[in-house]
């Protein structure tokens, strides 16, 4: 999980690059986020829209989500350059109570079972 800039927990996400397909530019994002390389793709998890307003400007975001693996040695390494300001290991239970946004959290919970994890039954605040 990797803090944003708002002080929230979440996943790595970001834009794709002309000429990246999906997949590429999830792994590029979570390379320069969180410092993971050597990743393993093992899933999609979904596709999320969503817009909100700088400004005057209104922007719509289509997020599309990936099921990773990574070597259990991984050193996560956050990136302030990307507005990252701490990055950690968790568990999928941890991941979901402490994520800061309730799209995510959601997408959290999906992920679980599909990550060998038991499936979380608490309500999340």
């Amino acid at each position: 999980m990797a803090l944003d800039q708002y002080g929230c927990w979440t996943c790595p996400k970001g834009h794709v690059e002309p000429g990246e397909s999906p997949v590429q530019a999830a792994l590029r994002e979570v390379r320069e986020e969180v410092g993971l390389a050597g990743l393993e793709v093992v899933g999609r998890l979904g596709l999320r829209r969503y817009s909100f307003r700088r400004g005057r400007r209104r922007i719509t975001k289509v997020v599309h989500w990936f099921l990773m693996r990574a070597r259990q040695s991984a050193r996560l390494r956050p990136s302030r350059k990307q507005h990252i300001l701490d990055a950690r290991w968790m568990s999928p239970n941890d991941a979901i109570e402490r994520c800061g946004y309730p799209g995510v959290r959601s997408l959290l919970r999906r992920a679980a079972p599909k990550a060998g994890a038991a499936r979380h039954s608490a309500e999340v605040p």
